[in-house]
């Protein structure tokens, strides 16, 4: 295989962007162990409550060029067109290749969530306790948010659950690791978690309240937005090893 110069400046520049998002954005993020409960209390954006909740679809496979992995925001997750699903959907298609069928396996594709939460008690780091963290979460606790907030459990709980005084409600994530029937890999389970009766969170005061509101991190910082056109680059260094000079290039 020829690794060409620009080649080269491509995996050059997913490294450097992999390493400054490891060693930064993601200190912000609330980590989940499984075997643990942890209490925390939604926060609302009262600046722009529709950027509340970040809604995102993701991308992510081993680089055969570099080793290393890879990751990018779907384009879905702002309703545009998606050059990595359109290739996903290609490869899939040759179902007599295994090696497009492989490819196309190795692309992990996610659907997720972010949110601004107060955390009241975390088991595993207590340094957490009484800051802002952002809680990353998958569909089983998006589930539980929705039907609080208007679904079937939304007459209990509705606006409690963003209310920092004695009438907010707070969440209990319960993170539990189970095995499915002879699959020997654990998988992280979330279904038990729930919201609480309403109550008072310990020292929260008017001025802390403020303090907290003011201390939202922005949920639309985590992930760069990528162009289709580096997102064919992506593909073609990452996926497929070759260097992708030429615009619009097909992969298939």
């Amino acid at each position: 295989m020829s690794y060409t110069k620009s080649m080269f400046d491509s995996i050059k520049k997913t490294l450097q962007e992999n390493g400054k998002r490891g060693n930064s954005n993601f200190k912000d993020f609330l980590k989940l162990s499984p075997g643990n409960t942890y209490l925390v209390r939604l926060l609302p954006n009262i600046n722009k409550p529709e950027d509340t909740f970040f809604h995102y679809y993701h991308y992510g496979w081993n680089s055969i060029s570099t080793g290393q992995y890879v990751e990018a925001l779907s384009p879905k997750t702002w309703g545009d067109p998606d050059p990595i699903e359109g290739e996903r959907i290609k490869l899939y298609r040759n179902k007599s290749d295994k090696h497009a069928i492989d490819l196309a396996r190795n692309i992990s594709t996610k659907e997720k969530w972010l949110v601004n939460v107060y955390v009241i008690d975390d088991p595993t780091n207590s340094e957490n306790n009484g800051t802002v963290k952002v809680l990353r979460y998958g569909s089983q606790l998006s589930k539980i948010i929705n039907s609080a907030i208007d679904g079937e459990d939304a007459d209990e709980f509705g606006p409690a659950i963003f209310d920092l005084s004695e009438n907010g409600c707070n969440l209990k994530i319960r993170v539990e690791s189970t095995k499915e029937g002879k699959d020997t890999r654990a998988f992280v389970n979330y279904t038990s978690s729930r919201f609480a009766r309403a109550s008072a969170i310990p020292n929260m005061t008017a001025e802390k309240t403020k303090e907290v509101l003011d201390s939202l991190h922005d949920l639309t910082n985590y992930f760069p937005r990528k162009s289709p056109a580096e997102l064919k680059e992506m593909l073609a260094v990452h996926l497929y090893g070759k260097n992708n000079d030429s615009e619009g290039t097909e992969f298939l």
